[in-house]
Parts: C-alpha cells; sequence; structure tokens
C-alpha cells in the first residue's frame, strides 16, 4: 500500500510540474515488480483483508491517471512483471522490455482477478485467448511478449530506451483485442 500510495504522490508530482515532458516507470532493482510485498500472501492481501479494498481502488486509480495522464509515460521493464506491476504496464503508453523479462499474473491460481483493470488491459493488448492464457498462469516471454505487443521493443538497457521513446510524439491508443 505504500508503495501505491508514493507512486502516485510521485506521478502527480511530475504530471503537473511543466519542465519534465514524460515518466518514465522502472526499478532500481531486478524485478519490475515479482509480486506482493513479504508481508503479505502472494499476491497481495487476502480478499477478506482489511487492506485489499483500498489496495485494489487505489492501484485501480493509479492505472487509470496512467492511461489518461496528459504526457507519454514509458515502463522500463526487467526481470519479473507480475500482479500490480503488470497493471502498470499496460496501462502505459509503452514499454521497453529487457531480454529475459517475464510477464506473469499469478492471481487465478488463488480464484482472483488481476488488479488494477489488468484483465481488461490484458485483453484490448492480447486479445482474448492470449490473455486468458496468462491470466491462467502461463507465463509469457519478452520475445512473445514483443510479437504479442505487450511491449513495443526489446533492449539490453530499458531505461535508456524508454526514455529516448517516451520524448517521441505520441500515437493514439489502439484497443484491437478481443476480437477473439
Amino acid at each position: 500500500p505504500d508503495l501505491v500510495a508514493a507512486l502516485g504522490l510521485a506521478l502527480d508530482a511530475a504530471l503537473a510540474d511543466k519542465a519534465i515532458q514524460a515518466v518514465v516507470l522502472t526499478t532500481a532493482h531486478r524485478d519490475f515488480c515479482a509480486g506482493a510485498f513479504d508481508d503479505l500472501p502472494p499476491p497481495g492481501p487476502s480478499p477478506d483483508s482489511p487492506l485489499a479494498a483500498p489496495l485494489a481502488a487505489r492501484l485501480a486509480a493509479l492505472c487509470s491517471m496512467i492511461e489518461a495522464a496528459p504526457k507519454p509515460v514509458a515502463c522500463a521493464l526487467t526481470g519479473r512483471v507480475a500482479s500490480g506491476g503488470l497493471a502498470l504496464a499496460l496501462a502505459a503508453d509503452t514499454c521497453i522490455a529487457a531480454p529475459g523479462t517475464v510477464f506473469l499474473s499469478p492471481e487465478f491460481r488463488l480464484s482472483r482477478l488481476p488488479a488494477g483493470g489488468a484483465a481488461v488491459r490484458l485483453g484490448w493488448v492480447l486479445g482474448a485467448e492470449a490473455a486468458l492464457s496468462l491470466i491462467q498462469g502461463r507465463p509469457l516471454g519478452a520475445e512473445e511478449a514483443l510479437a504479442a505487443g505487450l511491449v513495443s521493443r526489446l533492449a539490453a538497457d530499458p531505461v535508456d530506451a524508454a526514455l529516448a521513446l517516451a520524448t517521441q510524439p505520441r500515437s493514439p491508443r489502439l484497443r484491437p483485442g478481443l476480437a477473439d
């Protein structure tokens, strides 16, 4: 919950700052988001936890803020991209992944839907069949994610590539998925 709140505040500040032209979300660690934090069962608080509903609402609001941002928002992805991190990546304008990046959605095995509107955004990006496969637990590798349109490109240094791409003119968001 603290990370989602801090990210929301940082994004608010970046979007309000006229000197900032684009935002790149990344990590200082190996994984962009490996899933839940250590003190909660994976992937996040149980549905009956008092933390669950507020955390889910904050994450959904953060994803909506990213998607509606007046400035380009890019994600530089490494390692595992799971749960809330997958939701954030799906809400961004573009994603650059390092080779070896793996996309996961572990919620289904616990009878939960992915957080932050990720299930719907996955359908928009991947189409129903591929989205259901990922939601049901099949990991998606970086090459597959590139071929499916989940990431814009692969780069050894995804932060530099995302910074370069984030400052390019934005193209309109397409929602080609769910035709299947």
